[in-house]
């Protein structure tokens, strides 16, 4: 897991570091889970897809970690939409 994700000592990284040139330069890193993740029979929380990834890497730069962070907040969104549907569709 990577230290510098969860460093104490050091200003934390927010989605709102992660500027459109970031986003368009680390995003297809990312993004691929997120949207698998969210079309499953049952979507896949992306907190959890966020956390998965964390674990995995060996580390992330402070632009990763910010693009990873910027998405896992924009796949919420996707998220939640997806379940309002669902429960719509359900009616």
């Amino acid at each position: 897991m990577s230290s510098d994700l969860w460093s104490l000592d050091r200003e934390p990284v927010t989605a709102a570091d992660a500027t459109s040139q970031l986003i368009e330069e680390h995003g297809d890193k990312f993004r691929p889970r997120f949207q698998e993740a969210l079309e499953e029979d049952v979507p896949t929380h992306p907190y959890k897809v966020y956390r998965e990834i964390v674990e995995e890497a060996e580390e992330l730069t402070t632009e990763e970690q910010a693009v990873l962070k910027d998405l896992k907040d924009e796949y919420v969104k996707k998220w939640l939409e997806k379940k309002r549907d669902e429960v719509k569709s359900d009616e």
